[in-house]
């Protein structure tokens, strides 16, 4: 169902146990595709009061609402202002979401997270993915964009890297595993970053 999507949101959902504080009784889910993040919070020990997940795929969100994933769900285009109040969330996460966007669009999302959200937490890519093919015919699912580490850290976030190794760009798949302490450490030489702030 998930695939290899499962491997990115249990890394947001780290930082909101570990990091964000006081514990959000509310969450924005950006990009909530289908419903990973509202799983995998329905499995924490505390729970949150109210969890909205937004896309703009409607078979994504008719899977979300049949399994009950979300305490409301919104059918939106991100590319638009969020129909939301400023610092309504607690905090809003969205998982591989920015790289979709082109550059200007996704630093203007970015704004509009950090106004929604008292925290935001993002994972995306550290280096610009190569379309496959059906990815290219899959239009909202091309990458359109590249965020690096220090770009983040200029807006104030804190950044950590999520697994995997490379260099200059190059994926070097088969001996990830053994770097990934110092990629957690070193995110400018991982696969894919988790960076979160408070915005309050």
């Amino acid at each position: 169902m998930w695939g290899i999507l499962f491997q990115y949101p249990p890394h947001v959902m780290k930082v909101i146990v570990q990091y964000v504080r006081p514990y959000p009784k509310t969450m924005l889910d950006l990009g909530c595709g289908e419903g990973v993040i509202g799983y995998l919070s329905l499995l924490l020990k505390e729970k949150m009061e109210k969890i909205v997940g937004v896309d703009i795929d409607i078979p994504s969100l008719r899977f979300c609402y049949e399994h009950k994933l979300y305490d409301r769900l919104v059918s939106h285009n991100v590319n638009k202002s969020l129909p939301f109040k400023d610092k309504e969330f607690d905090v809003v996460v969205s998982c591989e979401l920015l790289e979709h966007l082109e550059k200007d669009k996704s630093m203007a999302l970015l704004d509009e997270m950090e106004r929604v959200g008292k925290w935001v937490v993002i994972s995306t890519p550290t280096y610009f993915f190569q379309n496959a093919p059906e990815l290219i015919k899959n239009e909202p699912m091309r990458h359109r964009c590249l965020w690096r580490p220090r770009e983040f850290r200029q807006r104030g976030y804190t950044i950590r890297g999520t697994g995997g190794f490379q260099i200059f760009g190059h994926p070097m798949r088969y001996i990830s595993y053994a770097f990934n302490g110092l990629t957690y450490l070193l995110p400018e030489i991982s696969m894919s970053m988790v960076a979160w702030k408070k915005c309050v």
